[in-house]
């Protein structure tokens, strides 16, 4: 077989005997930094049963974890210099005008008004311990055979953004290794112009340092994850853009959003800036400061044993100890300065649910959350149950939720289907609209996937039947009509175009040399 080294070829890792599981008490040693699960509760559903959640998950009967209820909380948030900080003691929650709530047992949370916007702390910086591979190879003194060397050095760009506006620049991240030992690599966002090719780098590369998941909200804001903070967790930062990046030749210094005490793993900002949702892996039934607390009393205690009573105990590469992947969703408005702040705090949507969105072990929040086009809607992929047949179930579903109705529970759209219901993506011109990707044989994790069509006007699902092959991704044309597919077909992906789903779902392909990863339509977001 012949290797192209130009393409990234997926490990597949498969199981050459049946394994027969006996229900069983399994006592390990964890990592000091780590802590069980809390007892949880069902959740509730607006239009269809939300299973039951199995309790616990996790025991450590040796470890009293502090209360669940707690009336003074310090809030997460930096403030600048000259601004109110707000009071440390939570009030109960109240809600703004369109915003989502929690059900009544989450436990107390602030959201008056806050601004939480604060300078980015500067980070030491060795300038003479980085050199950019362009500027390495123009200093080479004679040109020599392309090695293993040169192939480690290469840039790895990924993630590119069309300017929202007019499309005629984009914004990518690019990773570079340490040379030559390799003990370290940086990850820093680019601009490049695509009519005159100058290319900008945006923010300042630090060894250890990674900016990821940005969003091009509006021509001269960037929103996007990084550990850039003093504290080396993941937090949400802003870039602020000159209204002419070809004149520029230096980097920008980020502002710094949030400062909470867990990392922010998933981001995403809806299309009008209105509103972004993030995860955190806290307990269950705790809050983001509630979960550090628990965290800190357990590493405090000195003992280091879990005890298991359901599975899963391992899932791929990590053992199943209690937090969870729960996505946050909030209200956000750009201040006069331009800075963005948060309007209320931020609401667990999965609070109470021993449950992850994104899922296990490969979700992430660009595939399995999608906001509506108005913003007033939000789409996630979650786990059907967490009970012990989870080990034996592929069923994954998508859950629907409107913002515009304050205490408004999660619906179902998909419970019906016992298999994977994966990746939403809301229509960008109608709330109504919104496609996925779908097995129908439960427990085959090979299964085709195909395209179904959720219309919320009428709650029907339409199924997208033509073709052979599994669709990959989706991505939708900005007039909401068409639909672009990445489909795999003789050991490469392609982009197929649909050009109409209500139509004509004739679909043709649009590449056919090469592997391509994602597309990407004229929007920041």
């Amino acid at each position: 077989m012949r290797l192209n080294t130009n393409k990234t070829y997926p490990a597949f890792f498969l199981l050459g005997a049946v394994i027969v599981l006996i229900p069983c008490v399994v006592v390990i040693a964890r990592r000091s930094n780590e802590c069980p699960a809390q007892t949880t509760t069902s959740a509730t559903s607006h239009s269809v049963t939300t299973p039951s959640v199995t309790v616990p998950s996790v025991t450590t009967p040796s470890v009293t974890a502090p209360p669940v209820t707690t009336t003074s909380v310090t809030s997460p948030i930096v403030t600048s210099p000259g601004m109110t900080t707000p009071s440390a003691t939570q009030s109960p929650m109240t809600t703004s005008p369109g915003m989502a709530t929690p059900s009544a047992t989450q436990s107390p949370m602030t959201t008056s008004s806050v601004t939480i916007a604060a300078t980015a702390p500067m980070t030491t910086w060795n300038a003479s311990d980085y050199l950019s591979n362009s500027e390495y190879y123009q200093l080479l003194p004679n040109s020599r055979n392309f090695d293993q060397s040169d192939n480690l050095r290469l840039d790895r760009l990924s993630s590119p953004r069309f300017q929202p506006i007019d499309g005629k620049s984009i914004i990518y991240l690019r990773r570079q290794y340490h040379m030559p030992d390799l003990r370290g690599s940086t990850t820093t966002l680019h601009w490049r112009d695509l009519e005159t090719n100058k290319t900008l780098q945006l923010t300042r590369p630090i060894w250890g340092i990674h900016d990821q998941q940005f969003f091009w909200v509006d021509s001269n804001t960037i929103l996007f994850l990084s550990n850039r903070a003093s504290t080396g967790l993941n937090q949400i930062f802003q870039l602020n853009l000159p209204a002419d990046l070809s004149t520029r030749n230096t980097s920008i210094d980020p502002i710094q959003i949030t400062n909470y005490p867990l990392d922010i793993d998933n981001l995403l900002v809806n299309r009008n800036a209105s509103r972004l949702a993030f995860s955190c892996q806290v307990y269950p039934n705790l809050s983001i400061n509630e979960t550090v607390a628990r965290q800190a009393t357990e590493k405090a205690s000195g003992r280091s044993i879990y005890q298991f009573d359901k599975l899963f105990i391992r899932h791929w590469d990590e053992y199943m100890t209690g937090p969870r992947h729960h996505p946050f969703l909030v209200q956000i408005e750009q201040q006069s300065n331009g800075t963005y702040k948060f309007l209320a705090e931020p609401i667990d949507i999965l609070f109470n649910v021993d449950s992850d969105s994104p899922t296990r072990p490969f979700g992430d929040a660009k595939a399995q959350w999608s906001f509506s086009a108005s913003g007033n809607s939000f789409a996630y992929t979650r786990q059907y149950d967490e009970k012990s047949e989870v080990a034996w179930s592929t069923n994954l579903d998508i859950y629907t939720l409107d913002l515009s109705m304050p205490r408004q529970n999660a619906t179902c759209i998909t419970c019906s289907n016992m298999a994977t219901d994966t990746d939403p993506s809301y229509s960008p011109t109608d709330d109504s609209i919104l496609v996925y990707r779908s097995h129908s044989v439960p427990g085959y994790e090979a299964d085709q996937y195909k395209i179904k069509i959720y219309n919320a006007s009428d709650s029907t699902i339409t199924v997208l039947d033509n073709g052979d092959r599994s669709i990959q991704a989706v991505t939708w044309s900005l007039d909401g009509q068409s639909l672009y597919l990445e489909i795999g077909e003789q050991a490469e992906n392609v982009i197929y175009y649909l050009s109409n789903i209500f139509t004509d779902q004739t679909i043709v392909p649009v590449t056919n040399i090469g592997t391509v990863q994602f597309a990407t339509c004229l929007t920041g977001l």
